[in-house]
């Protein structure tokens, strides 16, 4: 329920497979992943998002940071998620309008404070609405996150419990469903002498299988590849290029027989003015993509 909860809150984080909780780039979005990866650089930054999604569907974010005092920073995220529109009838097949099929709505506020020098945590906390026609569901999701970090490697490690929580009203009934739980472990690695960085997430360590189809029989290995989520940059000066892998997300969606890019993604960004725009594009089946757009920028820079 709620798999809202799990879509990429910017371009940067769907070219790099969707999923990352310990990547030190300086994206505001960041903290949707890895609530402690929100700090001080953060400060007064902005920044939005839009995706072409599925189908008919598309989502808009936006997210604010403040600095409240050296070690302590807070953030405001909202995203909002529709799934196109359906013919509204009578039994007598009159006509009455178009009726939204599926709207998503998540609000969520972030703190993060800085424990030592390499050291941070964060908790997030996120209530989701959705409204399926004429009916209404509400939940209320919590992110918990750790990360290190050491400026002088280049390596950053996270770990993050994401989607604790409960639904506390169903569209048609009193019973609740559960939320997307997830247990992750992260770690990016910057190379010293070259600008490339590479990102691996381990999530869903909670639960071992994660084959949705019983028919399908699973070996070992892939199982275990499947918990994972790859990513890699080229990173130098003024902008990105960013390669992902979803393993979960590949295996589920690949048709037998046909070849396609699923689970793979790919992004840019660069730096315009006093803004950083990133777009990135991902196949889920062949033929089938989603694109995303954002930008971000520090009000601070206006105002000096």
């Amino acid at each position: 329920m709620y798999k809202v909860l799990d879509l990429p809150a910017s371009s940067y984080i769907s070219s790099l497979g969707g999923m990352n909780i310990s990547s030190q780039a300086n994206e505001i979005s960041m903290a949707t992943q890895n609530p402690s990866l929100l700090t001080g650089e953060q400060h007064q930054k902005i920044g939005v998002n839009f995706s072409n999604y599925l189908s008919k569907s598309n989502f808009f974010s936006a997210m604010y940071g403040h600095q409240l005092s050296e070690n302590d920073v807070i953030a405001g995220f909202i995203q909002y998620v529709s799934f196109g529109k359906f013919a509204h009838t009578t039994e007598e097949n009159v006509y009455l309008g178009m009726l939204p099929v599926k709207d998503d709505v998540v609000m969520s506020v972030i703190y993060s404070r800085r424990l030592a020098e390499k050291f941070h945590a964060g908790v997030s906390m996120k209530p989701v609405m959705s409204f399926l026609a004429d009916y209404q569901s509400f939940g209320v999701a919590v992110d918990v996150g750790a990360n290190f970090y050491d400026r002088n490697i280049g390596f950053s490690g996270g770990v993050a419990f994401k989607n604790i929580g409960v639904q506390f009203k169903n569209y048609t009934s009193s019973r609740s469903a559960p939320l997307p739980f997830s247990i992750q472990l992260g770690m990016s690695q910057k190379l010293k002498h070259a600008p490339f960085c590479f990102s691996l997430t381990i999530h869903d360590l909670q639960r071992w299988n994660l084959n949705p189809n019983p028919a399908v029989k699973v070996n070992f290995a892939d199982m275990l590849f499947r918990h994972t989520t790859w990513g890699i940059e080229f990173t130098p000066k003024g902008f990105y290029v960013a390669l992902g892998y979803n393993r979960q997300r590949g295996a589920e969606l690949s048709i037998k027989d046909i070849r396609s890019l699923a689970g793979f993604s790919a992004g840019l960004g660069f730096r315009v003015y006093k803004f950083n725009i990133g777009a990135s594009i991902s196949q889920y089946q062949k033929g089938i993509w989603a694109f995303q757009v954002s930008a971000s920028t520090a009000v601070s820079s206006f105002l000096r």
